[in-house]
């Protein structure tokens, strides 16, 4: 390794050693940054203590963190703007942002601002210390590299007003869709996707929003009604936290829609929606509802995932699965990040979980293709 890379690796390193301070629910600073990402994100204490217990990557492997500098290419400046919907994600945004410079300037999410600012608190590092600073306004010049997280629109409207010089590296709105193919047991499927579905009540990229269920209806029907028993047997032990007015207005049509074309099914707090047309698109709300499709051989499946795959982030499959039906639909799928079921909300700290943008755009190039 030389010179570069080992400090490149240790800063990282040394980022992932203080998110662990975090993570301990006995660290002084792992006490408070609970307590101010209860008020911040809205999620319940519970589901904040599970996120940063086994969500937050302070158990990344030496080889991740390796393959994680790798993939980051040297730049002289990166400015950050972290988004709220996942916190945990600001670790791994600012370990791709340090492995690339020695000058970082992060501007938090003014919804959550907390988790960052407890993650920098935890650094021992000084060449950390020395390179971060939190700043209000970003303002990258030709040459700069700027990573931005958040919602399409948001990141559209940024790189509008910024000069072509500027290298933008994406990590926009998305989700997850999760495969059960036939020859995997459906209580065991349903148990994973609900792991998957709870962290941060669904909102982030990864989290699985539709399920495709191969095999007869019947089948889909089973699997919809396990879903919606283990959602609700995880709000017993992680109640939902708050929704807001927009959110709950799309679970009211979520569900008045399904009245008309599908079934529902009560899951605790949420809903499991059932629809048997794979011809349809149709995307459950978040808020821990999910929305299953019964889909057999035809080519229908692999038509509407195709018209959803720029928005599919990651993909969760059987573990385990000989269906040759799940190759077939992955194809449809080739930018989304692949997990097993029951771990699409742990992917590998190897890079961008995302990875739709593979490569770093000009500005004018981010706005062409996100609007």
């Amino acid at each position: 390794m030389t010179r570069d890379l080992t400090r490149r690796h240790a800063r990282v390193l040394g980022l992932v050693q203080a998110a662990a301070r975090l993570a301990d629910p006995h660290d002084p600073l792992g006490v408070e940054v609970r307590r101010e990402l209860v008020r911040t994100t809205g999620l319940s204490p519970a589901n904040v203590d599970l996120c940063l217990r086994s969500h937050l990557e302070h158990h990344a492997s030496p080889g991740d963190i390796a393959r994680l500098v790798a993939c980051s290419t040297p730049v002289p400046s990166v400015h950050l703007l972290l988004s709220a919907n996942v916190f945990v994600a600001a670790l791994r945004a600012l370990a791709l942002a340090l492995a690339a410079s020695t000058q970082v300037r992060v501007r938090a999410s003014t919804r959550e601002p907390a988790f960052v600012r407890a993650l920098l608190a935890a650094v021992h590092d000084p060449a950390i210390v020395a390179a971060v600073d939190l700043v209000d306004d970003l303002s990258p010049a030709s040459g700069d590299e700027i990573h931005l997280y958040g919602r399409n629109e948001t990141i559209a409207a940024i790189c509008a007003r910024m000069p072509d010089g500027v290298r933008v590296r994406v990590h926009g709105t998305g989700m997850g869709i999760a495969l059960v193919a036939q020859d995997v047991d459906i209580d065991r499927a349903a148990s994973a996707i609900a792991a998957d579905v709870v962290p941060f009540d669904q909102r982030g990229c990864l989290s699985p929003r539709v399920v495709y269920a191969h095999g007869p209806p019947q089948r889909a029907r089973a699997l919809a009604a396990r879903l919606a028993s283990a959602l609700a047997s995880w709000d017993a032990r992680v109640p939902l936290g708050r929704l807001d007015g927009d959110e709950l207005a799309d679970v009211a049509r979520y569900r008045d829609t399904l009245a008309v074309v599908g079934d529902c099914f009560p899951a605790g707090s949420g809903v499991v929606g059932l629809l048997f047309d794979d011809t349809c698109v149709l995307v459950s709300p978040v808020g821990r509802n999910l929305h299953v499709v019964a889909t057999g051989d035809g080519g229908g499946a692999a038509s509407t995932i195709r018209a959803l795959a720029p928005h599919v982030a990651a993909v969760g499959i059987s573990p385990g699965s000989r269906d040759p039906w799940i190759g077939q639909m992955i194809g449809a799928l080739p930018h989304a990040r692949r997990s097993p079921l029951g771990s699409m909300q742990r992917p590998a700290f190897d890079g961008p979980v995302d990875l739709r943008f593979p490569a770093a755009l000009t500005p004018s190039e981010v706005v062409a293709r996100l609007r």
